[in-house]
C-alpha cells in the first residue's frame, strides 16, 4: 500500500469518527451538526478519490465511486440533497465504510516492518503537551 493511501484511509477513519462524535453530542436534527456531518461526508469522498486503483480494486465490496461521487454532489448540487440521503448515508453505508478502512490500516500496519510503520496514523495534530517542569538545580558554588 502507497504511503499517500496510508494517509488517506486515517482520514478516512477520523472523520467517520467525527460523525460518530458529532452524533453523540446532539441528533443529525439540529443544523449545525447536521452540515458538520456532511462536510465531514465531503472529506471522505475526497479522500476515497485519491486512494490507489490498487487499494480500491482488492475491496470491491465497498462503492468507492459512489462515495466519491456524493462528494460532487453534497458540493456543487448541494440544494438537491436531502436529509434522508445524508442520513441514510451516515446509518446504512458508513459503519462498513468504517470498518473496511480499519481492517485496511490494520492489515497494513501487521504487514510493515516495525523500522518503516507511522509513528501514529491517528495523531492528533492539535494535541498540546504540556512543558517539562524546570530542573531544580541548585548550582550555587
Amino acid at each position: 500500500m502507497k504511503y499517500r493511501d496510508q494517509d488517506r484511509l486515517a482520514d478516512i477513519a477520523e472523520a467517520a469518527e467525527a460523525i460518530e462524535l458529532y452524533l453523540s453530542r446532539g441528533s443529525l436534527d439540529i443544523e449545525e451538526t447536521y452540515y458538520a456531518c456532511r462536510a465531514r461526508l465531503m472529506e471522505i469522498g475526497e479522500a476515497v478519490a485519491h486512494l490507489s486503483p490498487a487499494l480500491t480494486s482488492t475491496n470491491p465490496d465497498i462503492p468507492w465511486r459512489q462515495i466519491s461521487g456524493m462528494r460532487n454532489v453534497l458540493i456543487h448540487d448541494y440544494d438537491n440533497v436531502s436529509f434522508a440521503e445524508v442520513a441514510g448515508t451516515i446509518d446504512n453505508d458508513l459503519p462498513s465504510l468504517y470498518a473496511t478502512v480499519l481492517r485496511l490500516i490494520e492489515r497494513e500496519i501487521s504487514t510493515t516492518p516495525l523500522a518503516h510503520r507511522p509513528v501514529d496514523l491517528f495523531r492528533d495534530e492539535f494535541e498540546i503537551t504540556p512543558p517539562e517542569p524546570p530542573l531544580d538545580l541548585d548550582l550555587d558554588f
